[in-house]
């Protein structure tokens, strides 16, 4: 589960833009259901969409969707490679009282991850770079040790863009910058994107929830701030 009270962003190239290949099953078509990520099917089981992270554990690829829900992969063929942030759509199966829960994985795309950077602001400094808004839904989330963010900004897609996530620029170490640089792509439209951010450099909360700032210029011009809540990945 996300608290989301604000907004953030990435790099890449425009219209949700994510990495790697989906791996689609025709045995399952699913429709969105609005913004819940909560798909309908025919006659079967409802399949859902959601931001997760892909945990290996024993030479098996799993699902951590949530604190309360750590699936096992029933199609281990849909993975490949390291543990990654992902958007996927699954399906919650029937399993055994007391027996790990299983998913079925309709699709899968990794999402581009990033560790928090140092260094490069000094303390007190303001957002920087070019501007961009955080679209506020289902795929934007704080969990499993990570900060996934689906954002929106001007593209024109003849570069790459990069997204930092900036610490050490104010005494309270759960306060970041986000800085985003398009590198001079010319703003020939609005498109939307998705970035991660791997937070395990940030101090552990030992078991307590705090509150993650996370600081950005907007595409208004101002300065916004967006707040989630943020424990330790465990």
């Amino acid at each position: 589960m996300s608290f989301f009270r604000t907004i953030i962003t990435l790099s890449a190239a425009a219209a949700i833009v994510l990495a790697c290949s989906k791996a689609y099953d025709s045995r399952e078509m699913a429709f969105p259901s609005s913004n819940s990520g909560e798909y309908y099917s025919d006659g079967k089981k409802a399949a859902k969409e959601a931001t997760v992270t892909v945990v290996i554990k024993d030479g098996k690829y799993y699902l951590w969707i949530d604190a309360d829900t750590f699936a096992l992969i029933s199609n281990q063929d849909v993975c490949s490679g390291p543990g990654t942030r992902a958007v996927v759509s699954y399906i919650l199966l029937d399993t055994p009282d007391g027996e790990t829960p299983e998913v079925y994985v309709n699709w899968m795309e990794p999402i581009d991850t990033h560790p928090i950077t140092t260094g490069e602001y000094k303390s007190g400094a303001a957002p920087a770079g070019d501007p961009l808004d955080i679209v506020d839904n289902w795929m934007t989330s704080c969990e499993g040790g990570y900060l996934t963010i689906r954002y929106t900004a001007w593209w024109g897609g003849k570069v790459r863009h990069d997204l930092s996530l900036v610490g050490g620029t104010s005494k309270d170490p759960y306060q970041l910058l986000l800085i985003h640089d398009a590198h001079n792509d010319p703003m020939e439209g609005i498109s939307d994107a998705l970035v991660a951010f791997d937070l395990s450099s940030l101090p552990d909360t030992e078991g307590k929830t705090v509150t993650l700032k996370v600081l950005y210029k907007s595409l208004e011009g101002t300065v916004k701030t967006v707040e989630f809540a943020y424990c330790t990945a465990r």
